[in-house]
């Protein structure tokens, strides 16, 4: 446990150190793993979804932080046709998932970026429990939170259905980087399908800090700067 609390004490002051420098301009990373990122921008045309919310910020999470770790922003109207969309992993991520700090936002992102209204509430988000510290999850988890249950009762209400792409993860070039800590970019596209209505296109984006513990996995913690 001390190890664990030195592991992220260690990546929490990375991410200080990170904010409180000059921000360099962003290069174009080329993803370390993932699908080829799609080029095409997300849709301005479609309408409002019923999953979006402001969710509540945890009294444990920096001011400012977002419950919902995805982050959909949307451009110019795009096919969701021309999203190649894959189906979300089944079961807990595994070691090799686990094994590199990209490769484990990867993992959670995979998890979370789908979901259905048959579902029941919070099933997007314990399905990258496995991918996430135990902290994190303790503050992200949306049974919690009367605005997350809110939009999630706008998602049934409105029988939506999201389908997302492999996503693509990138360690933060411009971040410092420790042994058991690193900052990951991490981005997808998810096809929002309502009842009734035309399917548009969401683009997730993200940027964690990633920790590894004793045992040499990575996990998901808290967002860093620009995410």
């Amino acid at each position: 446990m001390v190890v664990i609390a030195l592991a992220a004490a260690v990546g929490i002051i990375a991410v200080a150190m990170w904010r409180s420098a000059p921000t360099p301009p962003r290069q174009s990373d080329t993803p370390t793993a993932g699908s080829t990122p799609v080029t095409s921008t997300p849709s301005a045309t479609a309408p409002t979804a019923a999953h979006e919310s402001n969710p509540p910020t945890s009294p444990s999470t920096p001011t400012g932080t977002a419950l919902r770790p995805l982050t959909p922003t949307r451009g110019d109207a795009v096919d969701p046709s021309t999203i190649a969309l894959q189906a979300p992993p089944t079961g807990d991520a595994s070691a090799d998932e686990l094994a590199e700090p990209h490769t484990a936002a990867i993992a959670w992102l995979s998890r979370t970026c789908p979901f259905d209204y048959r579902e029941p509430f919070g099933t997007a988000e314990s399905r990258g429990r496995s991918a996430m510290t135990d902290t994190q999850w303790i503050i992200e988890n949306p049974t919690q939170y009367d605005t997350a249950r809110q939009s999630w009762q706008r998602t049934v209400a409105a029988a939506e259905i999201g389908a997302c792409s492999a996503p693509t993860a990138t360690i933060a070039p411009e971040a410092p980087r420790t042994p058991d800590a690193a900052i990951v970019h991490i981005t997808a596209d998810r096809v929002v399908t309502p009842a009734g209505a035309n399917a548009y296109v969401e683009h997730i984006t993200d940027t964690r800090l990633v920790l590894r513990d004793p045992h040499g996995t990575w996990r998901v913690a808290q967002r860093a700067p620009g995410g």
